[in-house]
């Protein structure tokens, strides 16, 4: 779903994820992204 975002609401929807996960107990979570894959880039990976 991110990925298919227009670049601008991807990029806020990314940062907004990546401070909201700082919160996390996890705490080795830096950065949230999104990026096309697969043979004709139809699929993402988070």
């Amino acid at each position: 779903m991110l990925a298919a975002l227009t670049e601008e609401q991807k990029t806020e929807a990314e940062s907004t994820l990546s401070n909201d996960i700082k919160d996390l107990p996890e705490g080795d979570i830096q950065k949230v992204w999104t990026e096309k894959v697969g043979r004709f880039g139809t699929d993402a990976m988070l």
